[in-house]
């Protein structure tokens, strides 16, 4: 999208994804230098992707660059997930004893919490 559409489409949906002219001209420095530092964070971050993978198209950023560094960032993404998935999923039998004789511990807070806030948003509206 950012490749074909180009500048047209910053300046028609930009500003659903918080780009102006402006942030364009200032991620253009940022892309020049630091190109394949952003795409690889962008990958290891969740939420950042799409927007900085459409400035990348915009201002044409080498293929390959972009390829590699997007590659890597999603391999490091990746495996920290499975790092994670691994520990976890050792740890399952402990982490289930826990949470099973902590459940009405929760419960019980939440139903707290949940009458609380009521109580005091009553108590709110009732002053006016």
């Amino acid at each position: 999208i950012g490749k074909y559409f180009g500048i047209k489409f910053i300046d028609k949906f930009g500003k659903y994804f918080g780009l102006n002219r402006v942030k364009f001209n200032k991620m253009n420095k940022l892309f020049k230098s630091h190109g394949g530092k952003i795409i690889f964070t962008s990958k290891v971050t969740t939420g950042f992707g799409i927007i900085t993978f459409l400035t990348a198209g915009i201002l044409k950023m080498n293929l390959i660059k972009f390829l590699k560094f997007s590659f890597l960032g999603g391999l490091v993404w990746s495996a920290f997930l499975v790092i994670i998935g691994y520990f976890f999923g050792y740890m399952y039998g402990e982490i289930s004893n826990y949470i099973s004789e902590s459940k009405w511990v929760f419960l019980i807070f939440f139903i707290i919490l949940y009458v609380s806030l009521k109580f005091l948003k009553d108590k709110k509206t009732s002053k006016f």
